[in-house]
């Protein structure tokens, strides 16, 4: 998976972070539910940059920083995908 298409998604997982508080502000009742998917889609957040958000070809890790528009590595200057 392209480390780009994992940072958009990240994106996306992350908005879901900022709902689930809400969630349980507004059902008590299923709060631990609601607090379990939070951890659940935290976690996954970060595994999913640990595994993919690294260039390539020198699989070193970008910053967290980096623009999605980037065209090459920092590190190694390959172009990336």
């Amino acid at each position: 998976m392209s480390p780009f298409k994992v940072r958009k998604l990240t994106y996306i997982a992350t908005d879901l972070e900022i709902i689930f508080p809400i969630a349980i502000a507004f059902d008590a009742k299923h709060s631990m539910f609601y607090f379990a998917m939070m951890l659940l889609v935290l976690a996954a957040i970060i595994i999913a940059l640990l595994k993919y958000w690294k260039c390539p070809h020198c699989k070193n890790y970008f910053p967290i920083s980096m623009s999605l528009s980037a065209k090459y590595c920092p590190e190694c200057g390959e172009k990336l995908q």
